[in-house]
């Protein structure tokens, strides 16, 4: 099973004991699965959209509850925040849109809707923003906040899609 190899390089080791590598191929096919499944949901995802200025007022209109997050790719609290509305994003499916608003490509809506500081989220509903939140929102926070906000309460089957969240 593991491909075997002399190490002539190191003098410690005699030439006639073998190392394996197989641990590196093994570790190179994990990371292509994570990188091509969506691993831990550290990159981009389909569920959060990044939206500009241009698609972002159709984009608040067309769904009758979406929730925008303000902030920057160098905002340590904005990058997790991205993490966890990516999994409040899988347990929402069908009931509310979730965008991302970069403040330094997009100074316009950062000016709009007055964003001073980052992470800030604000809450459309039927186009009109609702509420906000400024700072790091755990993810059962943010649910906890769409549920009050008068968000549909999230199905089982949503909820057994989301690998984030555990058991029904």
């Amino acid at each position: 099973m593991h491909k075997l190899i002399s190490n002539p390089e190191h003098s410690s080791t005699p030439a006639t004991q073998p190392y394996r590598v197989g641990w590196r191929i093994r570790l190179m096919l994990v990371a292509l699965w994570l990188l091509a499944s969506g691993g831990c949901g550290l990159q981009g995802s389909s569920k959060v959209a990044n939206v500009s200025q241009s698609g972002f007022d159709a984009t608040v209109s067309g769904t009758d509850l979406v929730l925008v997050k303000f902030g920057a790719s160098w905002c340590g609290p904005c990058v997790r925040v991205d993490q966890e509305l990516v999994k409040v994003a899988g347990t929402f499916a069908g009931r509310a849109e979730f965008v991302k608003v970069d403040i330094d490509s997009n100074r316009e809506l950062a000016t709009r809707y007055k964003v001073r500081g980052i992470p800030h989220m604000v809450l459309f509903q039927n186009g009109r923003p609702v509420d906000q939140r400024v700072g790091f929102q755990s993810a059962a926070q943010i649910e906890s906040w769409l549920r009050q906000s008068g968000a549909a309460t999230p199905t089982a089957e949503s909820i057994q899609q989301n690998p984030f969240v555990s058991g029904v």
